[in-house]
């Protein structure tokens, strides 16, 4: 029986910064952490939290200006108490923070959070605290299983919530019903942060066999694999290197027979046989991620690590410096659960602008120019009016700033957005090869029931 005790969690918040603790004593003691405890008799939550926060860092808070901003439910393995932990907020204070017997305080830039020496789980709901988009969650804190799953350490079940995981095949597999070729669907699931998914093992092939025979519509054709030739006419590898002598297999009636010479690439049928295709042919496809025990899901709902939480806005952005066309670009972000940057916003501006002082020219390869990035708007084939990628004109999306004499169309074709590293917006051609910007939320890749 599972026996549960009531805590309070404050944080105290000032302009971009918010004050934290570091626990001198006790249960957490030399981490850092919000100020608070447990109830005491005849307390309710929020007089507690007042009092705790007095106790341990000498601030002064009333109850009236106090926001509760969410709930946490923490559990211990081997440990049948529950802490039922209620966290509020305010940036209403009296009095200046001073170290007590229990805590010393010290202001942290929300940007620079000493999550290293925090509770491991605190790297994932910080920053959605700090966004006001705080979630109901219960943890199991010192394994790092986050039972409603999307804030933890992966425990082989979650990659994305597009993929469907595979105990047999050790790893996570999406179908993607509408067709692409060969090369196209290589890239999706490139992008994806999988592979196309090949046969390599009896496992793998039963969980491909599973998808396409749940599948909708006509799938007699079958669905591209990631076996190919397509670096050496008759040489066929997996997308992972593993030659088609080395993978089990068995052929289709009157395959391969590498039809008009021109099928270097390899479908797997609805009955698990293979047939050689041509590449370039149109056909559905499947991606696969293998589980590993270092994938972990960050605090932007994600296992790639490139993309990171900025608090001022509430999404995750990751700056792609390998340069692709626009509408490349647009692909990229899209299969990574985000979107080409839409900035709302001077303050997303300050983002965009502090993403490129990471990224100097210097620190970018290719033959391409390094100043601008493309992002989320365009002119939608009218030649005249700019509007995002979601259907607003830069205007009601709250920030249309082109640098001066932009847009100018210099010459045809310049009908794609972009930013410079001023943040001062600009329309480049849509064929070429620039840097490109995405952002996405940190919900964008999680199932409802893990919300």
């Amino acid at each position: 029986m599972l026996l549960k005790k009531v805590f309070t969690l404050i944080f105290i918040r000032k302009d971009d910064e918010i004050l934290l603790g570091l626990k001198k004593r006790g249960f957490g003691k030399d981490k850092w952490n919000g100020f608070g405890g447990k109830l005491e008799h005849n307390e309710t939550i929020k007089e507690a939290a007042v009092r705790e926060l007095k106790e341990e860092c000498c601030l002064c808070v009333k109850i009236r200006d106090l926001k509760s901003i969410g709930h946490l439910e923490f559990t211990f393995e081997g440990d049948s108490t529950v802490m039922d932990v209620n966290v509020f907020a305010s940036n209403i204070f009296e009095g200046t923070p001073a170290e007590t017997d229990e805590m010393i305080p010290k202001w942290y830039n929300c940007k620079a959070i000493p999550f290293d020496d925090m509770w491991p789980d605190d790297r994932f709901w910080f920053p959605y605290m700090l966004s006001d988009k705080f979630p109901n969650l219960a943890m199991d804190t010192r394994c790092l299983i986050v039972l409603l799953s999307f804030l933890a350490a992966l425990d082989g079940k979650k990659f994305r919530c597009d993929y469907r995981y595979f105990h047999n095949a050790n790893g996570w597999l999406k179908l993607h019903r509408v067709p692409a070729n060969w090369a196209e669907a290589r890239l999706r699931c490139h992008l994806e942060g999988s592979n196309l998914a090949s046969p390599l093992n009896v496992g793998l092939k039963s969980a491909m066999s599973v998808l396409i025979g749940e599948a909708s519509g006509d799938m007699t054709c079958g669905a591209f694999t990631g076996i190919h030739a397509m670096f050496s006419r008759g040489d066929l590898y997996s997308i992972e290197g593993v030659p088609l002598s080395k993978i089990p297999h068995t052929w289709a009636s009157g395959e391969p027979d590498n039809y008009k010479d021109q099928e270097s690439c390899i479908a797997m049928l609805p009955d698990g046989n293979l047939a050689d295709v041509d590449c370039s042919d149109p056909l559905p496809y499947i991606c696969y991620k293998s589980s590993a025990k270092t994938m972990v899901m960050t605090s932007c709902g994600t296992t790639d690590n490139e993309y990171a939480f900025d608090a001022r806005t509430g999404s995750c952005y990751k700056f792609h410096s390998v340069p692709r066309t626009w509408s490349r670009a647009y692909m990229a972000c899209s299969a990574e659960g985000g979107h080409l940057a839409i900035i709302n916003s001077d303050a997303e501006a300050t983002v965009i602008r502090e993403l490129f002082a990471k990224h100097p020219g210097g620190s970018m390869i290719g033959n391409f120019w390094k100043d601008v990035a493309f992002v989320g708007f365009h002119d939608w084939n009218e030649h005249g009016e700019w509007l995002t990628i979601h259907g607003e004109t830069l205007q009601e999306a709250g920030y249309a700033k082109f640098s001066g004499g932009e847009p100018n169309n210099a010459t045809t074709g310049e009908y794609c957005g972009a930013v410079y590293r001023t943040a001062l917006l600009d329309d480049l051609w849509c064929e070429n090869k620039y840097a490109f910007i995405c952002e996405k939320n940190p919900d964008s890749l999680l199932c409802d029931n893990d919300l």
